[in-house]
């Protein structure tokens, strides 16, 4: 990231891809989720997920995926399109005090094993998931900005409440932001965002459904 005045243009994909159906394929539902995300000049983030999930059925614990490689298309202020591709390792995995947190390394992402291997589980459940990723200069338009999908590839399932704290290196302009929410290419409004000093606090107006997206730009 460079050292210049800071322009922010934040991306946070919550959710990828489009609504795929109603009905939940997990064995649960996120009640709640909470994000706190500190982010260094370094282009380093330091990211927190507190889950709070209702199983429906009898279940270890739950897997979370992070993806460490990207392919984003931008446009540029011509309107000429062009494809990167980006790739950012994540590192100083923990998961709370559960204890099963088996990691796995794929070619483009991070699987997470979070639960209790000795012990299945039923209803209201709380888990902790916490990583550093370490990113790097988008490369457009000569532009500052951070770009991050919170969920990654997302869950089949409904989020109820989701809440978030972003934690920024330093001021930058609050009048940039946009906040929304949707299948891929939506933009409803369900999706606040608001300033105090160096940190963006938002939450979710309405539930997300099965791979629905929020956004924050």
């Amino acid at each position: 990231m460079k050292k210049t005045g800071l322009f922010l243009l934040l991306c946070t994909l919550l959710l990828t891809t489009m609504i795929s159906s109603a009905k939940a394929q997990e064995a649960f539902t996120i009640e709640d989720l909470k994000i706190v995300m500190q982010v260094e000049e370094d282009g380093t983030y330091l990211i927190e997920e507190r889950y709070t999930l209702d199983f429906t059925r009898h279940r270890h614990g739950f897997y979370r995926t992070i993806p460490t490689k990207y392919e984003m298309q931008w446009t540029d202020e011509n309107g000429n399109s062009k494809t990167k591709n980006y790739y950012f390792p994540i590192d100083q995995i923990s998961c709370g005090d559960v204890d099963t947190c088996d990691i796995d390394v794929g070619s483009g992402n991070v699987m997470i094993q979070i639960g209790d291997s000795e012990k299945t589980v039923i209803g209201k459940q709380t888990y902790t998931v916490a990583y550093r990723v370490h990113t790097k200069d988008l490369d457009y338009n000569d532009t500052q900005m951070l770009y991050w999908n919170l969920i990654g590839n997302g869950f089949d399932t409904t989020i109820r409440n989701m809440s978030y704290e972003i934690h920024m290196p330093k001021s930058f302009d609050g009048s940039k932001i946009s906040a929304y929410t949707g299948a891929y290419g939506s933009a409803f409004q369900n999706l606040s965002a608001e300033v105090q000093g160096n940190v963006i606090r938002g939450k979710l107006l309405k539930p997300l459904y099965n791979y629905e997206s929020a956004t924050i730009m």
